[in-house]
């Protein structure tokens, strides 16, 4: 079996997006290949996704400027102290402000918010500040 092409440099290390990825010059057929995986429709990384942050930012390059992390998946990025079941929790918390539509995508368990105070950036994504998390 053929080892897959290499990926430009600009898309080898981070999570990066198909449009990104065909906009560089990478065919379909390498975008399918074994050692990438596909956590969100439209996403592609190399190898999967094990942290909770790994999954937030896999999630960031596709994710809308209204739309941040809340809830459990805030309080992971914050560093909060939490019960050993929501640690590796693989389903991601996202809001938006009313009268904004909730993301409906598989793994993303979506909410609206009548306000958002305090959206800050941490490890390059959008989160809820610690005190609202």
């Amino acid at each position: 079996m053929r080892r897959p092409a290499p990926l430009p440099p600009e898309l080898a290390r981070d999570p990066f997006t198909v449009n990104a990825a065909t906009t560089a010059g990478v065919g379909r057929q390498r975008l399918r290949a074994a050692d990438l995986s596909t956590p969100f429709h439209g996403v592609r990384t190399s190898g999967s996704p094990g942290t909770p942050l790994e999954l937030a930012q896999a999630y960031a390059v596709r994710m809308p400027e209204r739309q941040f992390f809340s809830h459990v998946t805030a309080a992971q990025l914050w560093d909060f102290p939490m019960r050993p079941t929501l640690e590796s929790r693989p389903q991601l918390d996202v809001s938006v402000v009313a009268p904004a539509h909730v993301p409906q995508v598989r793994g993303v368990t979506g909410h609206r918010l009548s306000s958002a105070t305090g959206v800050v950036v941490r490890r390059e994504v959008r989160v809820v500040a610690p005190a609202t998390a």
